[in-house]
């Protein structure tokens, strides 16, 4: 599922700014700053990943599912 994987790079692309800012230090403050925005602007991409993988969810049918 094409919304699933795109989700799913989009959420770790994420997880890397962020541990990356963390690790970045607190004196460095002009990368920090570099970073905070990559971090901003890559929560906006989540966010649309995720509506689309939600919908993705919705259109799944159902009656194709074993249980």
């Amino acid at each position: 599922m094409k919304a699933t994987e795109d989700y799913h790079e989009a959420q770790l692309k994420l997880q890397e700014l962020q541990n990356e800012f963390v690790k970045t230090a607190k004196e460095n403050s002009s990368k920090r700053e570099e970073l905070k925005q990559a971090i901003i602007a890559q929560n906006k991409i989540v966010k649309q990943k995720e509506a689309v993988f939600a919908k993705a969810l919705g259109d799944e049918d159902i009656d194709d599912l074993e249980i």
